[in-house]
């Protein structure tokens, strides 16, 4: 019997682009030089990408990571509800919400005024100035992992700042940024050079996710009067905690959400452990990923299924919270629970979506318009918000070695019949990817159509 891991691939990228707000877009003067001016670092990931250097990682109280990572849950369900409604309910939806949250802080450090106001409520920002990016810096830091991808769950996470070369940035705004994010820092010539700028924080991006973003700005996203980018590139490789039994995999029907079927390769499992929950209107089963046994206090991902019961996946989306999400990753049964899962193999690869419309809808308007004020960015020119992109892939699959580790227990108990409770995923579901010891959520999305 051939027993392999089943792999989760997830890689996502998130940009701010900046320009200079319309009425003052012919004000500076063109460069004299082509070509691209790098700063004090290449645009190209780092030893960054993987963690912070040695006495780098941003120091902060527990509870303002707390504060940061609460905060962010519920932005995420926020956004998912957003792009719901943009999407409607037959398309998949998957994002990161973490790199969305971390572009905007850092976005958030350079806007003053109302403009900053407006995107602290709407990203449910609960600290002020250094103790909120201190708090970021220091949970991303705990997010990323060490280890090469053949030794099980990595985790990379890089940040980059992209200034037009004239522009010249107040030296708090880059400390903020590379102190607390570890951000690289580059200067490109958008003026000039529009699309070789382009093509450079693309490469950047690449590298950053290991190659499986290539690209995240699209032709024409970077023109003469754009002035900032800030970018938040992360990917994910998990192996399962407990393997796949690769014979099993056989063919079976899905549900698709328009009421059509499409046959796809299912996945089967029983899971001996004490994921399982259920109520009337969904069940959910959390699957361990492996972790560094090297580092025993490092991050412990998990991915979380959510399967509604047929007809409720609307009154699913409507009960989502932070409680609900803390509870499907912690949850414990009182009795010893056998799954049999049954989870289809699927790729998703959600081409560059503009966030515009959905955060303008969640209250950062200001930053989109004439009248923002990042002037903490440059005291120099007036710059606005002219977009944020976001992309992401996630890939679940039988492909990898066999690894194993141990993992801690819940807080909330369930009590169940000791016997074997079944998920068969054979319908549209909702998956999210959690880190255990901070209850971060990394991704999360519907998965509607498999094919």
């Amino acid at each position: 019997m051939k027993t392999i891991n089943a792999r989760t691939v997830r890689s996502v990228a998130t940009l701010a682009l900046l320009s200079t707000a319309p009425l003052a877009a012919g004000c500076a003067s063109a460069s004299d030089e082509g070509g691209m001016l790098i700063g004090d670092r290449s645009p190209s990931h780092s030893a960054r990408q993987n963690t912070y250097a040695k006495g780098e990682i941003p120091s902060a109280p527990a509870e303002d990571v707390r504060q940061v990572v609460q905060g962010n849950t519920q932005f995420a369900i926020d956004l998912y509800r957003q792009i719901n409604e943009t999407v409607g309910p037959k398309e998949n939806i998957f994002f990161a919400p973490q790199s969305v949250s971390t572009a905007l802080a850092m976005t958030y450090a350079g806007a003053k005024g109302a403009t900053g106001n407006e995107i602290a409520k709407a990203l449910h920002f609960n600290l002020e100035g250094e103790k909120l990016h201190a708090a970021f810096g220091n949970l991303n830091a705990r997010l990323v992992t060490s280890q090469q991808e053949k030794d099980g769950v990595v985790v990379r996470n890089a940040n980059g700042l992209f200034g037009e070369r004239t522009l010249k940035p107040l030296s708090e705004f880059v400390t903020t940024l590379t102190r607390n994010y570890g951000a690289d820092f580059a200067q490109l010539d958008f003026k000039n050079a529009a699309e070789a700028s382009r093509t450079a924080i693309n490469r950047w991006v690449s590298d950053a996710t290991d190659h499986r973003i290539s690209t995240l700005m699209p032709e024409g996203s970077i023109t003469t009067i754009s002035r900032v980018v800030i970018a938040n590139a992360m990917t994910f490789v998990g192996s399962w905690k407990s393997a796949f039994d690769a014979t099993l995999t056989k063919p079976a029907q899905f549900h698709l959400a328009d009421g059509s079927e499409t046959t796809v390769k299912v996945m089967h499992k029983r899971l001996q452990d004490s994921s399982y929950y259920e109520n009337d209107l969904f069940q959910s089963v959390r699957i361990d990923c492996t972790t560094d046994a090297a580092n025993p206090g490092g991050p412990a991902y998990q991915l979380v299924v959510a399967l509604p019961r047929a007809g409720k996946l609307e009154q699913f989306e409507g009960a989502m919270s932070a409680g609900l999400f803390d509870q499907l990753g912690t949850v414990t049964s009182a009795l010893p629970s056998h799954v049999d899962l049954s989870l289809p193999k699927f790729k998703i690869d959600m081409p560059p979506r503009s966030l515009r419309t959905e955060l303008i809808r969640l209250g950062v308007d200001r930053a989109f318009s004439e009248a923002a004020n990042f002037s903490g960015i440059s005291g120099e020119e007036l710059v606005n918000l002219s977009d944020v992109l976001h992309t992401a892939t996630i890939t679940v699959d039988e492909k990898g070695a066999v690894a194993s580790a141990a993992t801690g227990g819940g807080a909330i108990t369930t009590s169940y019949p000791s016997t074997v409770r079944e998920i068969n995923v054979d319908r549209p579901f909702f998956v999210l990817i959690r880190e255990a010891n901070t209850g971060a959520i990394a991704f999360m999305g519907r998965v509607a159509d498999v094919r």
